[in-house]
């Protein structure tokens, strides 16, 4: 309809904490405000997003995970269940249209639901896989659970059936 503004897609970003956080942000920097900004984190965020990079504006919103939901790498049974429910619930009530993670295990939970909604996934494999590739990489690529495997090094095309470089983000 003539007179009405486009909708912003949403962008639901995995932010988890150590080098991760640092490459997610790095990602984000080559961002605008043409999205409105989902974030799942899994520790609290610094209070001076904008100064690090990070798209904030009106349009954003945290949702975090406590420890207990966060999927971990050696969670079996119970403990993973929790996890792909809580970061279910996070999927559902964003309805993202494009569900992004940087290395993380979180990736893994994100990337189901995504795929079960029908939305848009891309995972990017951390900087520090060159020559060898990650657990949450090697099940995203074995599952086909996401839309675009994004490595960092032109080399590292090789570790992943569909692996696309497009530089690095660091």
């Amino acid at each position: 309809m003539p007179g009405l503004e486009k909708q912003k897609k949403r962008l639901l970003i995995a932010l988890p904490g150590g080098g991760f956080f640092w490459e997610s942000v790095a990602l984000l920097s080559h961002f605008d405000d043409r999205f409105c900004y989902h974030y799942l984190t899994t520790r609290p965020l610094p209070k001076t997003l904008e100064r690090l990079g990070v798209p904030r504006g009106i349009e954003h919103r945290v949702h975090s995970l406590t420890r207990r939901q966060r999927p971990r790498k050696r969670h079996v049974g119970v403990a993973l269940m929790r996890s792909l429910w809580e970061i279910g619930r996070v999927v559902l009530r964003v309805n993202p249209d494009v569900v992004i993670a940087v290395g993380t295990s979180l990736a893994i939970a994100l990337c189901v639901w995504g795929r079960l909604l029908g939305k848009k996934t891309l995972f990017v494999e951390s900087i520090t896989r060159v020559t060898v590739p990650s657990f949450t990489g090697r099940i995203l690529d074995f599952f086909k659970l996401c839309d675009g495997l994004y490595v960092q090094w032109p080399e590292s095309t090789v570790l992943y059936r569909k692996a696309l470089f497009e530089g690095n983000i660091l």
